[in-house]
């Protein structure tokens, strides 16, 4: 069926409906674009905020643990510095402190062989020295929450390369890869801040601070940006710290695209959308070392732009039913005018086959609807005349018919009376001359 052919209600309604619906359409698919852009920025901002506030609770965690080395190895110093030299009192200050920061699992103040008093072949069996007499003890908490200390083996094979000999070598201070270590017969993920002991601005030792990681381990994975992300933390030498895969805990990191993002965010804040997941790193710095370590987060696309989504959708179902609203009031306002319509339709057509008795009774309107219903009107009144005038004419036209039939009768009938006439005249001659010849 063409368009022509529908009713003017249909074609209204059609019409509304088709012009409504691309309105509601066009305008829920700008609003989305618009909506999905920006709420994609402001969630690239907050994840930028999120990252920015993981970063400042590592970066705290570590910082805490890293002062106290950094006091520790100060005050030595200034020990040192000032003459006081007596192992004893080194070792019951480091006990002090040690119980003063029961968030640590243990700390040490090692010497280089001979350098703190040039005197370790007097100290052969010292509490605090080794078998040779160095200054290496080891303070952490034992079993019984008390201080426990035991002297250290310092070989590159008992694993002091990390620690101990390249801050020493290189007279820097540091913060450790994250590794496993045992504690209480449970491996813990841990890292050591290793802070240099100088003498005349010359490293002769480290004093450290050894800090477990679970704390922070188990921060990082009580967040959830979004609602449905993870949050990740990477260390030194690219290694795990905190993942949700726990075997994957003081490990290289293998992931490319992490890599890439690592490397890519060293510079500040990087991101990159890897199969529909958003992922954005940023660098943790520490005061006074060179180590940064990385925060990472990870998270569905589809949460980040969870809100325009669903202000979408509700755009979306708003106009379906502002559409529905239209049209039944389309439906009601094309039925009001269609009627009428219909009426002096039906009126018209009444009257083109000669019934003007019927009215439209409209023509009170002060619409369009009024005007035509006064129009036909008009030519109802027309026809009415009309009828009238050709209802006299045929009057007319049957009295002249009459009339010339009674003349011609009257013709008729003298023709005949002067007939009978001219007979009777011609019997009456007849009988003169038959009586003339009589006579």
């Amino acid at each position: 069926m063409r368009f022509s052919d529908l009713s003017i209600r249909n074609k209204l309604l059609v019409s509304a409906g088709a012009l409504f619906s691309v309105s509601i359409i066009g305008v829920s698919l700008i609003g989305s674009m618009v909506m999905s852009s920006a709420a994609e920025r402001a969630a690239e901002r907050e994840a930028q905020a999120l990252l920015t506030s993981y970063a400042n609770e590592v970066s705290g965690g570590l910082t805490r643990s890293l002062t106290v080395a950094q006091t520790t190895a100060a005050a030595v110093e200034g020990l040192i510095a000032n003459g006081m030299t007596d192992r004893d009192r080194l070792g019951d200050m480091m006990i002090r402190t040690v119980e003063g920061n029961p968030n640590l699992v243990g700390m040490t103040l090692a010497f280089e062989p001979n350098g703190l008093d040039g005197r370790d072949a007097d100290f052969k069996g010292h509490k605090y020295s080794d078998a040779n007499g160095r200054f290496v003890p080891y303070f952490y908490f034992g079993a019984d929450k008390k201080v426990t200390v035991e002297q250290l083996v310092m070989t590159k094979e008992a694993g002091t390369e990390g620690w101990y000999d390249m801050p020493v070598r290189e007279n820097r201070s540091l913060i450790t890869p994250p590794y496993t270590y045992p504690i209480d017969g449970k491996d813990v993920l841990m890292t050591t801040i290793s802070w240099v002991v100088r003498k005349d601005n010359k490293p002769v030792g480290i004093a450290t601070s050894d800090l477990a990681l679970t704390a922070i381990v188990d921060k990082m994975s009580s967040n959830k940006p979004f609602g449905e992300g993870e949050v990740k933390l990477i260390g030194g030498d690219d290694l795990w710290v905190s993942t949700s895969d726990a075997s994957l805990l003081g490990k290289k990191v293998e992931n490319a695209e992490v890599l890439k993002l690592i490397r890519a965010s060293e510079g500040g804040e990087a991101s990159s959308l890897v199969d529909d997941r958003y992922l954005a790193a940023i660098p943790v710095s520490f005061p006074g070392v060179a180590e940064r370590w990385y925060v990472m987060i990870d998270v569905p696309h589809s949460a980040m732009i969870a809100g325009a989504v669903s202000a979408r959708n509700t755009m979306l179902a708003i106009g379906g039913g502002l559409l529905l609203a239209v049209l039944v009031i389309v439906w009601f306002g094309a039925g009001a005018l269609a009627r009428p319509v219909a009426r002096l339709t039906d009126v018209m057509g009444r009257l083109a086959s000669g019934d003007t008795s019927v009215d439209a009774g409209m023509d009170e309107r002060r619409d369009e609807i009024g005007d035509m219903a006064r129009a036909v009107e008009t030519f109802r009144e027309n026809a009415i005349e009309r009828q009238r005038l050709e209802d006299a004419q045929s009057e007319d036209e049957h009295a002249r018919a009459a009339r010339q039939a009674r003349t011609e009768q009257l013709i008729a009938d003298f023709r005949d009376k002067v007939q009978s006439l001219i007979g009777t005249v011609s019997e009456t001659a007849n009988g003169l001359d038959e009586t003339a010849r009589a006579l």
